[in-house]
């Protein structure tokens, strides 16, 4: 009984880290102060390190990986980037059947870095689908799930910041596929 008892307050601890790590981020948003290191990394390695810590803490789910890379490489901020897969994986987890899998795609135009992540839960409603981006909002489909709406906010201020697109495309009843897209030479010097 006491295992359960500290996994729960460790589990407790986590979600309060986030949700602090989160408010710092919007403050510096707001003030213009995030700060990003840029790295060159293997996008494929990337994915799976994302998924695999993801799954760390959620061992019964399963997520399905079809990537098409040829072993390209990104240069961004693998930290930050992370931030925004981990969200996106999160709240697939949070909103999808556990009976389905989770499924991340990747690929490569000739200029562009397109991941998804989809799940296959109730979708959002279709006079939501902006809103969803916006600070604290969280649509009526979402009681008794977790979350403050902070998420999706700081993914799009992370992906603008690289000069990408966060964008979802879903039907109600029928889940949601959320994709972002980077450029794959980075951002440029400023």
């Amino acid at each position: 009984e006491w295992k359960s008892l500290i996994q729960k307050a460790l589990s407790q601890e986590t979600r309060l880290k986030v949700i602090i790590s989160n408010l710092v981020d919007i403050s510096k948003m707001e003030v213009g102060k995030l700060t990003f290191q840029f790295e060159r990394f293997p996008v494929q390695e990337f994915l799976d390190e994302c998924i695999d810590n993801a799954l760390l803490g959620e061992p019964a789910r399963s997520v399905t990986r079809d990537y098409h890379l040829g072993g390209i490489t990104l240069r961004a901020d693998r930290i930050r980037v992370g931030q925004v897969m981990n969200n996106l994986l999160s709240n697939a987890f949070k909103y999808s059947p556990g009976d389905r899998p989770v499924i991340v795609s990747a690929h490569a135009d000739a200029s562009r870095l397109i991941v998804s992540v989809e799940d296959f839960g109730p979708g959002i409603e279709a006079a939501h689908t902006e809103k969803i981006f916006n600070l604290f909002f969280r649509s009526n489909q979402t009681e008794g799930v977790p979350g403050m709406g902070v998420g999706l906010y700081i993914s799009q201020q992370i992906i603008g910041a690289h000069e990408g697109k966060l964008w979802v495309k879903t039907e109600k009843g029928k889940g949601a596929a959320f994709f972002f897209s980077l450029p794959l030479e980075g951002i440029s010097e400023r």
